[in-house]
């Protein structure tokens, strides 16, 4: 999707050559892109649209700008967390606080890489930062790629979908 919000299709082998690294080696070339769309048949992604950002942390202002532009078009935020970094970036936590109006999930990737004890005392020091920090959590997720699907699943699932924008007009009209 272009900045003026126009679709275009490119192939998958296209698409499959486009990486941050590409794109940053052709200079003006990511200002033409706002965001990818990409369409999966699984009926676990039915009626579910999941936005990858490249997060608040970014190297890139223009990426970390891209982020904060669409947090809040979203039902929640799953912020995921490696487990092996195991710390939360202070500037990603002022930019959540100022701009996250919406529910906040706390994924624990790769949580098969390290012992329990471990998992445990990585997602106690998350919680106790973002609590310091006054940042509400409504749900620690530890994941792995060997677990069922079902763990992932079932927290997506059960975050409740915000119909404002859907009955925006409506409600305009309402009130006038």
């Amino acid at each position: 999707v272009s900045p003026d919000n126009l679709q275009k299709v490119i192939s998958e082998e296209t698409f499959k050559k486009i990486s941050k690294e590409v794109l940053d080696q052709i200079k003006g070339v990511s200002s033409l892109i706002q965001y990818f769309v990409m369409k999966y048949k699984n009926p676990n992604l039915e009626k579910i649209s999941i936005l990858d950002t490249p997060g608040f942390n970014s190297n890139d202002k223009e990426d970390a700008e891209r982020t904060i532009g669409v947090i809040n078009e979203c039902d929640a935020l799953f912020w995921v967390f490696d487990v092996n970094a195991g710390t939360v970036n202070r500037s990603s936590i002022s930019l959540i606080k100022e701009n996250l109006k919406k529910p906040l999930y706390v994924v624990i990737n790769k949580v098969d890489t390290k012992a329990e004890t471990e998992v445990n005392l990585v997602e106690q020091l998350i919680s106790k930062t973002l609590r310091d920090e006054g940042v509400s959590v409504q749900k620690f997720i530890r994941f792995s790629a060997k677990a069922p699907l079902e763990d992932i699943m079932q927290p997506i699932l059960s975050v409740t979908h915000c119909g404002e924008q859907e009955t925006y007009v409506e409600d305009v009209m309402e009130m006038l």
